[in-house]
């Protein structure tokens, strides 16, 4: 039987307790991706384009998201708020095994 769990994920789910903490985790996260991107601005790969726009999509809902998980105020938080940032966390996990795939195809010296 196979495992639907990313084994590059978070183990635990977001909770009213932790989602303020998983929030910044995420944040640092996309900053992170953006150091990683910055290499690849030299390529002119067509691909590269399509993770700069994912990426400042990410940005974007994530500082969209930091009105409600910025504060770290759980009172603030619902269990729609807690899908989104489940859902935003998922995405930058993903983005990040793309660029970590495009890295090593595209700059396989620097990876």
């Amino acid at each position: 039987m196979q495992s639907n769990k990313q084994s590059d994920g978070p183990s635990q789910p977001i909770t009213l307790y932790n989602a303020g903490d998983r929030y910044q985790m995420i944040v640092s996260e996309i900053n992170e991706i953006e150091k990683s991107v910055d290499a690849l601005k030299e390529n002119a790969h067509p691909g590269v384009f399509d993770i700069f726009i994912h990426l400042s999509m990410l940005k974007t809902a994530a500082s969209g998201a930091s009105e409600i998980f910025g504060s770290a105020k759980p009172k603030m938080f619902s269990p729609k708020s807690i899908r989104m940032l489940t859902n935003l966390e998922k995405l930058v996990v993903e983005l990040r095994e793309i660029v970590k795939d495009a890295r090593a195809e595209l700059l396989p010296e620097k990876s």
